[in-house]
């Protein structure tokens, strides 16, 4: 019997316990779900069906939201801040950011808000910081969330009291598309023989192919060594941040790009990604039982994390039906049985 963990950090707000137990109620549903679909559902031999696009209709709430922040000093009559204390303008439009500093006190207590392309603004947000989730984390930088935004941003105001010194990363959709180019499949790209085989098993196993690295654009040259083990958990996440409705591989490379780069992990965090269609993407390189960035202690978990961000919001059916389906398949190919814990 295997344990399914909720990362209530990263999924949930740990304040709302009305979110908590929707959540309970959520995951043992799926668990039941999962245990069905292994029953009830067999994948017939030549049904695989491969996922090119949205294969939900639902849209998030919001696709854009973040956790609102308190402006120092109040807001005035007409519901704008007092002068930000920091004003961060680009040259051209960008899609998001982060922010990092040698010092945790430096990204700290700070609230923000983005003006877009078109001159207007957005809410007002609550900088948060990143968890520690790679094992090899040592804290010489600290780094906030990452922030997307749908409609792209030419500038960011910082609010916040005293002095702060800290650095502002940006993410371009359509710089990452270039950087990391998606290819078709192929076994001249891809990996060793067994993690090849693990791959076709996981296609029969759902009944459609997942969206591999080399699909959505990964680097085959990835630094990352993987190392792996028995997988003893599973750890499912949401991403915490905007989602690109038009295109969900982009939300995928700007955190391949944040993970890998910016927190210097080497790869992509999660083991698997699944966007708010219900698409599924391959994450860390490596294969079945590959040891992730996602839940310390990382060694022994599978990483699953639904794009978007689920504080204040539900995930889609169409995420959940595939989240549910990924589940099945991993305990019916680690031959384990989910326990919600």
């Amino acid at each position: 019997m295997i344990r399914l963990h909720i990362k209530y950090s990263q999924l949930v707000n740990k304040k709302s316990s009305k979110v908590k137990l929707f959540v309970t109620y959520l995951l043992v549903t799926i668990i039941i779900l999962s245990q069905f679909y292994l029953l009830a559902t067999p994948i017939e031999a030549g049904k695989s069906k491969k996922i090119n696009g949205p294969i939900g209709a639902e849209k998030l709430a919001d696709p854009d939201y973040y956790e609102p922040g308190i402006v120092p000093g109040g807001l005035d009559s007409d519901n704008t801040a007092v002068t930000p204390t920091r004003v961060e303008t680009f040259s051209q439009f960008f899609s998001g950011f982060s922010v990092s500093s040698s010092q945790f006190t430096d990204i700290q207590d700070i609230t923000f808000r983005v003006i877009f392309p078109d001159g207007s603004y957005s809410n007002y947000y609550a900088l948060e910081k990143t968890d520690t989730e790679s094992d090899s984390d040592i804290h010489s930088t600290f780094t906030s969330n990452l922030y997307l935004f749908n409609n792209g941003i030419s500038a960011v105001e910082f609010y916040y009291n005293g002095l702060k010194n800290f650095t502002v990363d940006t993410y371009s959709y359509d710089q990452l598309k270039s950087l990391y180019p998606p290819q078709k499949f192929s076994t001249d790209l891809a990996s060793p023989p067994a993690e090849i085989e693990y791959k076709e098993k996981l296609f029969n196993s759902l009944g459609f192919n997942i969206i591999t690295r080399e699909e959505w654009g990964a680097p085959t040259d990835s630094i990352w060594q993987p190392v792996v083990v028995k997988v003893n958990r599973i750890v499912v996440h949401h991403t915490a941040t905007g989602v690109d409705m038009s295109d969900p591989s982009n939300t995928v490379r700007a955190i391949y790009q944040y993970h890998s780069v910016t927190l210097d992990w080497g790869d992509i965090g999660y083991n698997y990604l699944i966007d708010p269609y219900g698409n599924l993407y391959e994450g860390r390189a490596g294969g079945n039982g590959v040891i992730g960035a996602h839940a310390i202690p990382n060694s022994g978990s599978i990483g699953i994390a639904i794009l978007g961000n689920y504080q204040s919001q539900s995930p889609t059916q169409a995420s959940l039906d595939t989240l549910t389906k990924l589940l099945a398949a991993l305990s019916n190919l680690n031959d384990f049985t989910l326990k919600f814990t």
